[in-house]
Protein backbone atom coordinates (compact mmCIF):
# COMPACT_ATOMS: atom_id res chain seq x y z
CA UNK A 1 0.00 0.00 0.00
CA UNK A 2 3.06 2.23 -0.12
CA UNK A 3 2.65 5.27 -2.42
CA UNK A 4 -1.05 4.51 -2.73
CA UNK A 5 -3.14 7.30 -4.24
CA UNK A 6 -6.51 8.22 -2.77
CA UNK A 7 -8.23 6.74 -5.85
CA UNK A 8 -6.43 3.42 -5.27
CA UNK A 9 -7.31 3.56 -1.59
CA UNK A 10 -10.99 4.18 -2.36
CA UNK A 11 -10.91 1.43 -4.99
CA UNK A 12 -9.73 -1.01 -2.30
CA UNK A 13 -12.62 0.01 -0.07
CA UNK A 14 -15.06 -0.47 -2.96
CA UNK A 15 -13.62 -3.93 -3.68
CA UNK A 16 -13.99 -4.81 0.00
CA UNK A 17 -17.64 -3.72 0.12
CA UNK A 18 -18.39 -5.44 -3.23
CA UNK A 19 -16.83 -8.70 -2.02
CA UNK A 20 -18.77 -8.61 1.22
CA UNK A 21 -22.10 -7.96 -0.50
CA UNK A 22 -21.40 -10.46 -3.31
CA UNK A 23 -20.77 -13.20 -0.76
CA UNK A 24 -24.10 -12.40 0.84
CA UNK A 25 -22.40 -11.88 4.16
CA UNK A 26 -24.20 -9.99 6.84
CA UNK A 27 -21.25 -7.86 7.97
CA UNK A 28 -21.82 -5.14 10.51
CA UNK A 29 -20.97 -1.54 9.56
CA UNK A 30 -18.81 -1.39 12.67
CA UNK A 31 -16.59 -4.22 11.35
CA UNK A 32 -16.16 -2.45 8.01
CA UNK A 33 -15.27 0.84 9.74
CA UNK A 34 -12.70 -0.92 11.95
CA UNK A 35 -11.18 -2.69 8.95
CA UNK A 36 -10.98 0.55 6.95
CA UNK A 37 -9.43 2.44 9.85
CA UNK A 38 -7.00 -0.21 11.01
CA UNK A 39 -6.01 -2.12 7.92
CA UNK A 40 -6.26 0.58 5.28
CA UNK A 41 -6.21 4.15 6.57
CA UNK A 42 -3.82 3.61 9.48
CA UNK A 43 -1.33 1.73 7.27
CA UNK A 44 -1.72 4.22 4.41
CA UNK A 45 -0.81 7.16 6.64
CA UNK A 46 2.02 5.24 8.31
CA UNK A 47 3.55 4.11 5.01
CA UNK A 48 3.03 7.32 3.07
CA UNK A 49 3.82 9.97 5.67
CA UNK A 50 5.75 8.01 8.32
CA UNK A 51 3.26 9.36 10.84
CA UNK A 52 0.21 8.16 12.67
CA UNK A 53 -3.34 9.30 13.34
CA UNK A 54 -3.52 11.10 16.68
CA UNK A 55 -7.11 12.28 16.92
CA UNK A 56 -10.31 10.79 15.56
CA UNK A 57 -13.26 13.15 15.21
CA UNK A 58 -16.77 11.92 14.47
CA UNK A 59 -20.41 12.83 14.85
CA UNK A 60 -21.00 10.06 17.38
CA UNK A 61 -22.64 7.62 14.96
CA UNK A 62 -23.32 4.14 16.32
CA UNK A 63 -20.29 2.57 14.64
CA UNK A 64 -18.03 5.14 16.34
CA UNK A 65 -19.20 4.60 19.93
CA UNK A 66 -19.15 0.80 20.17
CA UNK A 67 -16.96 -1.09 22.60
CA UNK A 68 -14.87 -2.55 19.76
CA UNK A 69 -14.20 0.92 18.40
CA UNK A 70 -13.28 2.24 21.86
CA UNK A 71 -10.83 -0.66 22.27
CA UNK A 72 -9.34 0.17 18.86
CA UNK A 73 -8.86 3.80 19.95
CA UNK A 74 -7.25 2.74 23.24
CA UNK A 75 -4.93 0.21 21.56
CA UNK A 76 -3.76 2.83 19.05
CA UNK A 77 -3.58 5.67 21.60
CA UNK A 78 -6.05 7.85 19.68
CA UNK A 79 -7.98 10.74 21.14
CA UNK A 80 -11.67 10.49 20.33
CA UNK A 81 -13.54 13.75 19.76
CA UNK A 82 -17.30 13.37 19.40
CA UNK A 83 -19.52 16.25 18.36
CA UNK A 84 -23.19 16.51 19.24
CA UNK A 85 -25.53 14.82 16.75
CA UNK A 86 -26.84 17.03 13.92
CA UNK A 87 -24.50 19.92 14.77
CA UNK A 88 -22.01 20.27 11.90
CA UNK A 89 -21.23 23.78 13.14
CA UNK A 90 -19.23 22.16 15.96
CA UNK A 91 -16.67 21.17 13.37
CA UNK A 92 -16.05 24.61 11.91
CA UNK A 93 -12.77 23.72 10.18
CA UNK A 94 -14.48 20.90 8.30
CA UNK A 95 -17.45 23.13 7.43
CA UNK A 96 -15.21 25.89 6.03
CA UNK A 97 -13.23 23.40 3.95
CA UNK A 98 -16.48 21.85 2.72
CA UNK A 99 -17.87 25.27 1.77
CA UNK A 100 -14.61 26.14 -0.05
CA UNK A 101 -14.61 22.83 -1.93
CA UNK A 102 -18.27 23.07 -2.95
CA UNK A 103 -17.88 26.72 -3.97
CA UNK A 104 -15.03 25.88 -6.34
CA UNK A 105 -16.93 22.81 -7.60
CA UNK A 106 -20.00 24.95 -8.34
CA UNK A 107 -17.82 27.48 -10.16
CA UNK A 108 -16.16 24.77 -12.30
CA UNK A 109 -19.51 23.26 -13.30
CA UNK A 110 -21.00 26.67 -14.09
CA UNK A 111 -17.98 27.93 -16.07
CA UNK A 112 -17.89 24.73 -18.14
CA UNK A 113 -21.69 24.69 -18.63
CA UNK A 114 -21.79 21.15 -17.28
CA UNK A 115 -24.80 19.51 -15.62
CA UNK A 116 -24.79 17.91 -12.16
CA UNK A 117 -23.87 14.39 -13.35
CA UNK A 118 -20.31 15.75 -13.76
CA UNK A 119 -20.11 16.80 -10.09
CA UNK A 120 -17.77 13.92 -9.13
CA UNK A 121 -15.20 15.01 -11.70
CA UNK A 122 -15.67 18.65 -10.71
CA UNK A 123 -15.21 18.01 -6.99
CA UNK A 124 -12.14 15.87 -7.64
CA UNK A 125 -10.68 18.65 -9.80
CA UNK A 126 -11.56 21.28 -7.19
CA UNK A 127 -9.80 19.26 -4.51
CA UNK A 128 -6.74 18.83 -6.75
CA UNK A 129 -6.59 22.58 -7.41
CA UNK A 130 -7.11 23.61 -3.77
CA UNK A 131 -4.20 21.41 -2.73
CA UNK A 132 -1.97 23.12 -5.29
CA UNK A 133 -2.98 26.75 -4.68
CA UNK A 134 -1.16 28.93 -2.12
CA UNK A 135 -2.99 29.27 1.18
CA UNK A 136 -2.67 32.18 3.60
CA UNK A 137 -3.33 29.72 6.45
CA UNK A 138 0.10 28.15 5.85
CA UNK A 139 2.16 31.26 4.97
CA UNK A 140 1.20 31.23 1.28
CA UNK A 141 2.58 27.75 0.76
CA UNK A 142 0.59 25.11 -1.06
CA UNK A 143 -0.80 22.15 0.91
CA UNK A 144 0.82 19.82 -1.65
CA UNK A 145 4.32 21.28 -1.26
CA UNK A 146 3.94 21.41 2.52
CA UNK A 147 2.98 17.73 2.62
CA UNK A 148 5.39 16.35 0.03
CA UNK A 149 8.27 18.84 0.29
CA UNK A 150 8.23 19.45 -3.47
CA UNK A 151 7.45 22.54 -5.50
CA UNK A 152 4.18 22.47 -7.40
CA UNK A 153 4.23 22.66 -11.19
CA UNK A 154 1.26 24.04 -13.10
CA UNK A 155 2.27 23.27 -16.70
CA UNK A 156 0.09 20.15 -16.87
CA UNK A 157 -3.15 21.93 -15.90
CA UNK A 158 -5.84 22.33 -18.54
CA UNK A 159 -9.22 24.02 -18.76
CA UNK A 160 -11.94 22.07 -16.99
CA UNK A 161 -13.98 21.13 -20.05
CA UNK A 162 -13.31 20.09 -23.57
CA UNK A 163 -15.01 20.22 -26.91
CA UNK A 164 -16.10 16.81 -28.12
CA UNK A 165 -17.59 15.59 -31.36
CA UNK A 166 -20.01 12.80 -32.09
CA UNK A 167 -18.43 10.18 -34.33
CA UNK A 168 -20.61 9.46 -37.33
CA UNK A 169 -20.84 5.87 -38.49
CA UNK A 170 -19.27 5.35 -41.95
CA UNK A 171 -22.65 4.41 -43.47
CA UNK A 172 -24.00 7.83 -42.36
CA UNK A 173 -21.24 9.71 -44.22
CA UNK A 174 -20.51 10.64 -47.80
CA UNK A 175 -17.27 11.99 -49.26
CA UNK A 176 -18.04 15.63 -48.42
CA UNK A 177 -19.89 15.29 -45.11
CA UNK A 178 -18.23 16.01 -41.77
CA UNK A 179 -16.55 13.02 -40.15
CA UNK A 180 -17.80 13.98 -36.71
Amino acid sequence: MKDCTMQQYLAQIKILVDNITAAGSNVDTEDIILYILNDLLHKLIKNTFNSSIQTFRSNGGGEFISNAFRIYLLNNVLTNQISCPYTPEQNDLNERKHRHLLGLTRMLLHAAHLPNPFRAEAISTANYLINRLPSSAISNQTPYSRLHGQLVTYTHLRTFRCLCFLWLQPQAQNKLSPRS
